[in-house]
């Protein structure tokens, strides 16, 4: 099981692509304020240019808002993992969403 430090997931959310880069927003300041979906949303506009053809992100089920926003562009459920973190002393379990490009 992975036990991630709480400070490190506390403020921030990722989003990232196979090719392993990630842009991670502060929660403080960006949380509902509509930059996750304008920078996700950019980057599936972009990623036919630059060769890539899927989209992967990883997002603990808990987090209702972020695979709301995954769902809302389209972005599958393609894995369940069930309960692979602990954060605060509670077993999360993890989402994979994807969506082919072609």
């Amino acid at each position: 099981m992975i036990s991630p430090k709480r400070d490190m997931l506390r403020n921030l959310v990722v989003l990232a692509h196979p090719d392993g880069k990630s842009a991670w927003l502060d929660q403080g300041g960006a949380q509902g304020g509509g930059i996750g979906g304008r920078l996700l949303s950019r980057a599936l506009e972009r990623a036919p240019a630059l060769g890539l053809t899927t989209l992967v992100g990883f997002i603990f089920a808990h987090n209702g808002p972020s695979v709301a926003l995954f769902e809302g562009l389209r972005f599958a459920r393609w894995g369940h993992l069930p309960r692979v973190a602990r954060l605060d002393g509670v077993e999360r379990d993890l989402l994979i969403l994807g969506r082919r490009l072609d």
